[in-house]
């Protein structure tokens, strides 16, 4: 009879500890996570392209055609922040 369950204990799977089922798991996507593409910068950088008028105090933008079919849009007073923009006088100032 000492045969019989010491069988019957060996046949039977012990099953896992949930602590350990989570570092396991957490592991796996952990490995999953380092194997993504890095983050690259594109090339076109929309601040190249930001001036600030300084006759009519207006931020502008050059816009790229697949964007909008407006050759440059003009930002609102106070909504696009001045410093460190280049200066360069507006189209319509221009005119």
């Amino acid at each position: 009879m000492v045969q019989v369950v010491a069988e019957w204990s060996m046949s039977q799977k012990k099953s896992e500890h949930i602590i350990n089922y989570i570092l396991r798991k957490t592991d796996e996507r952990n490995k999953n996570s380092s194997q993504r593409k890095e983050y690259k910068k594109t090339q076109y950088s929309l601040d190249n392209t930001i001036f600030y008028c300084k006759q009519c105090e207006m931020v502008w933008s050059d816009v790229p055609y697949w964007v909008d079919v407006r050759k440059y849009v003009n930002y609102p007073k106070n909504i696009v922040p001045t410093i460190g923009k280049k200066r360069k006088i507006c189209n319509e100032c221009r005119r």
